[in-house]
């Protein structure tokens, strides 16, 4: 089986459900000539090196990269993402298991692992700048639910 999925990203997404609420049921359009599913669900993937390494940190292998194509594999089923000239992903999962609420887990999955990833990311560039910017941290602190506080001081 296989199932089709149209990332919107969430600034561009009239759907006012984060990822995890959406791609349970969104919009369905199923071709007829081959049955195959296609979904719009909404994200916030734009980073390609994020992507990337949010693939790997939900168990995914990316088999093949490009700038707008990515091949990646979880157990028994295969993804192939897109970005098309709009800057819309769009994935196509392919395998026995593959379904919408296998696609679904592995989005959400990854979703969740792409947010750990920009929050590192976020996380590194202000400890980088604070000098630059007269700042000094005073403080980090990681909470339960992964959030961060950093404490920075202005120089005198």
């Amino acid at each position: 089986m296989s199932v089709s999925l149209l990332l919107i990203p969430a600034a561009m997404a009239a759907l006012p459900a984060a990822l995890s609420a959406a791609a349970a049921a969104v919009e369905k359009v199923v071709n007829p000539a081959d049955d195959t599913a296609h979904f719009r669900v909404q994200t916030r993937m734009k980073d390609l090196g994020l992507l990337q390494l949010a693939i790997n940190d939900t168990g995914g292998t990316v088999r093949m990269a490009g700038p707008d194509r990515i091949s990646a594999a979880w157990q028994e089923d295969e993804a192939v993402f897109t970005r098309g000239g709009d800057g819309v992903w769009a994935v196509h999962f392919d395998g026995p298991e593959a379904s919408l609420e296998q696609a679904g887990t592995v989005l959400r999955e990854l979703d969740a692992a792409y947010a750990r990833r920009v929050q590192a990311a976020v996380v590194q560039r202000l400890k980088e700048r604070a000098g630059g910017a007269n700042l000094q941290l005073q403080s980090e602190t990681v909470e339960e639910d992964s959030s961060v506080t950093l404490v920075l001081n202005v120089r005198a």
